[in-house]
């Protein structure tokens, strides 16, 4: 049995503060004095407050697309271009790439013209006859239920293109198929896809039903691609 204590002794010295206590008393204070004060910009958001931020999660920079102090800057967008490439051999069977930051993400057969065996074929100045002018296009929105008098479905808008000889414009361009307006397959030829005959367009560039499906699927994972290069 401990005895009373003899005046004049000292007690026990007290423990040292806990660190964690310490901390948290600190915060808690940092926290009434930024999160409850009526100038706090989190004021209404205090559930969001977070502790010695004095913003809360609502209104920090990485939430504005600004990358925090001494923090990384969010990945660009990768960028999507389209890239059709003419074969002089065969037109029917030239090729349509998806190219994503500089790297080819998928390879379909494609057509553009009437093909080899017509004389304007080739010519891309043969409005409604030759195949696509070279260069630089413009690519509109993609549709999936295109209801034009000729084209319907799955269908990407083109800008107009003026060819090389600086006078003849082609316009009505599209990447396109052939189909009913609801992606599947009519009874007429223009609605249906037969075969390889059908990869002749009158400038457009078209692929196979499956093959502009499978386009749009992909197109779909990331930025929409705002060029077609011809070539």
């Amino acid at each position: 049995m401990v005895g009373p204590r003899r005046p004049g002794r000292p007690g026990p010295a007290a423990p040292p503060p806990v660190e964690g206590a310490v901390t948290h008393v600190r915060n808690l204070n940092l926290y009434l004095s930024l999160c409850l004060s009526p100038a706090c910009p989190c004021r209404r958001h205090r559930s969001e407050c977070h502790g010695p931020d004095d913003r809360c999660r609502r209104h920090r920079p990485e939430r504005s697309g600004r990358p925090a102090a001494g923090g990384r800057p969010a990945a660009a967008a990768a960028v999507t271009t389209l890239k059709f490439v003419r074969n002089s051999a065969d037109p029917q069977n030239s090729r349509l790439l998806v190219v994503r930051d500089n790297k080819t993400q998928a390879v379909s057969r494609a057509g553009s013209g009437l093909g080899r065996n017509h004389a304007k074929g080739r010519d891309e100045c043969a409005s409604a006859k030759g195949w696509l002018p070279a260069g630089t296009y413009t690519v509109g929105a993609r549709q999936t239920r295109y209801n034009g008098n000729l084209i319907k479905g799955y269908a990407i808008p083109l800008s107009n293109k003026t060819c090389k000889n600086g006078r003849t414009t082609r316009t009505e361009l599209f990447i396109h198929s052939e189909m009913t307006r609801t992606g599947g397959q009519g009874s007429t030829e223009s609605r249906r896809w037969d075969g390889v005959g059908d990869y002749k367009s009158a400038g457009c560039i078209k692929l196979a039903p499956e093959d502009i499906k499978k386009l749009f699927r992909n197109l779909d994972r990331d930025a929409a691609p705002k060029h077609l290069v011809v070539v």
